[in-house]
């Protein structure tokens, strides 16, 4: 097992980028050791944001932190310079996550939630734990007149430099609003898995589903699994739900086919991690409501 003395390799240079990003080059050439690297801080003070950056920070972005931890072990560091170093780590950590985010899958997946839910946890999200430490944000609303079919209602999500806007649009008529937050990078994971907390305790997620020539809407309560079918001219329809899954309830229903089809889609969506958008029917894509 290779140990490295800070104090001896660093000697006097513990402070810059420059000094950071040598001591970097030096543990990436151990990267590959059978075993981890020992990196001794003893009878050493950093207390340099940039050193701590240009080092861990920059490994914490190119790889997963487990693998970061399992490769290095720190020793003997002070404890005002293992909380810069941790807080350092776990923040390029955030925005390593953010940088690989799906973000088409994520609109996908919020477009299967009525906008009237999206809006309430865009109101309620900052007070959520799941935020994470770093809460600043900015949350702008609009509203204007719709030109060419534009702009498109539901969620978009886009990355603008060191931060990302998530924007909900509703449209009614010739009109529209739209609700915004934007963050920075490292606290849109956070902010992600808030608003998905807050939408799946309190919202009912909403989805059009084909099967052959019919088409209906749908709703499923994450709450309480219950599935309600809308057919217009006809009154709402609630899945039975056992032990064996989702069943079309006794009566003469209009699509009964299409809905027994949707019965098995249901059931197969639940059993899947992650779930994912609701299932559409026909290998139609999910589409965003208004």
């Amino acid at each position: 097992m290779t140990r490295l003395r800070v104090a001896e390799v660093c000697e006097g240079s513990r402070v810059s980028r420059r000094d950071g990003e040598a001591l970097r080059h030096l543990l990436e050439s151990h990267w590959n050791d059978p075993e981890p690297v020992v990196l001794d801080f003893e009878g050493v003070v950093i207390a340099s944001v940039s050193f701590f950056d240009e080092s861990f920070g920059a490994l914490a972005m190119r790889h997963p932190l487990d693998e970061v931890t399992r490769r290095i072990k720190v020793e003997h560091m002070q404890d005002e310079d293992r909380k810069l170093l941790n807080t350092l780590v776990l923040a390029r950590k955030r925005e390593r996550e953010a940088d690989m985010l799906d973000t088409s899958a994520i609109e996908t997946e919020f477009n299967s939630y009525r906008p009237k839910d999206i809006r309430r946890a865009l109101h309620h999200v900052g007070e959520h734990p799941l935020r994470g430490a770093e809460k600043s944000y900015d949350a702008v609303t609009g509203n204007g007149k719709v030109k060419d079919n534009q702009p498109v209602a539901g969620v978009r999500i886009r990355r603008d430099g060191e931060s990302y806007r998530f924007r909900l649009t509703e449209v009614s008529g010739d009109n529209y609003s739209w609700d915004e937050i934007a963050m920075k990078t490292t606290s849109f994971t956070g902010f992600i898995d808030a608003m998905r907390d807050i939408v799946a305790k309190s919202g009912v997620m909403e989805q059009q589903f084909h099967h052959g020539a019919a088409s209906f809407t749908y709703e499923y309560d994450p709450r309480t699994a219950e599935v309600t079918v809308k057919i217009p001219g006809h009154a709402a329809i609630t899945l039975e739900l056992d032990g064996t899954g989702y069943h079309t309830p006794r009566g003469h229903f209009p699509n009964g086919d299409a809905i027994d089809r949707l019965c098995e889609a249901i059931d197969d969506w639940r059993q899947k991690r992650p779930r994912g958008p609701l299932p559409t029917g026909n290998g139609d894509s999910p589409n965003p409501r208004g």
